[in-house]
């Protein structure tokens, strides 16, 4: 009836409003000790060679870690998986179903953002009160999240029953939600306090990237007549390994 562009509009424009509310509302939390903020960790725009110095310690700093580069394959192995469900569930359900586009677009889009929206909630109050206990807390809960919904995202891309396909990705959706409220503050608890956004843009970087060419991948295959139902299971593998992965991260301190 309106086209796609008419979605892209009508939500992009929210997203413009809200970027403004964001500008004049949002501040950052008050520090204990503002001192601590130090001209070397960030750098001087002044001075080049400054500049140089925080770079470099920066990168070495970040990669000189074991824990970063597990958070790095960690997040590689998740980027691939949730950009081609995003990319291409749709034509999935749509193909696999025999269901209109219309029907299609919401199958593969309301079940799994749903679930992912408790899951933002519980796994937050599960990893915060799980931290009390041990430094590990924050770990376990996206952990054991993605150990179960690995499995039943295998389920979905095996089934031919329309009722266990969907079952399968709220179970994952649910695993994504546990992963979403607790990234940052694992992050927190392995990176230097100083390198935190740099860290995380890095880390974004490769799973943006990887993610990419993975839609990419995923269409070539199809067009070699290899079924998205093989795509979707080696996507399972990698978010059952990511869920391994995460476990052998060592946390060193408290977010």
């Amino acid at each position: 009836m309106w086209g796609w562009r008419y979605g892209f509009h009508l939500f992009g424009g929210f997203g413009i409003v809200y970027s403004v509310f964001l500008f004049f509302l949002l501040r950052d939390a008050p520090r204990d000790n503002p001192a601590e903020i130090r001209l070397q960790d960030i750098g001087s725009i002044a001075n080049d060679n400054s500049n140089k110095v925080a770079v470099r310690e920066m990168l070495r700093n970040l990669f000189s870690s074991r824990s970063y580069w597990i958070i790095i394959i960690y997040s590689i192995l998740l980027g691939v998986s949730f950009w081609v469900i995003n990319a291409w569930l749709p034509t999935y359900f749509k193909e696999r179903f025999n269901l209109t586009l219309g029907a299609a677009g919401v199958s593969a889009t309301v079940f799994i953002q749903v679930a992912s929206l408790a899951g933002v909630i519980i796994g937050g109050i599960l990893a915060d009160r799980w931290s009390r206990k041990t430094v590990r807390g924050r770990l376990y809960v996206p952990a054991i999240g993605f150990l179960i919904g690995g499995p039943f995202l295998f389920l979905m891309a095996s089934t031919s029953i329309f009722a266990t396909a969907i079952a399968g990705i709220t179970v994952f959706g649910l695993a994504k939600g546990f992963h979403d409220s607790n990234f940052m503050p694992i992050i927190a608890q392995v990176v230097d306090k100083n390198y935190r956004a740099t860290g995380y843009g890095i880390m974004s970087f490769f799973s943006v990237i990887t993610g990419a060419i993975m839609i990419y991948v995923g269409g070539a295959l199809k067009d070699a007549d290899v079924s998205l139902s093989v795509t979707f299971q080696i996507c399972a593998t990698g978010v059952l390994l990511s869920g391994l992965i995460l476990l052998a991260l060592r946390p060193n301190k408290e977010s």
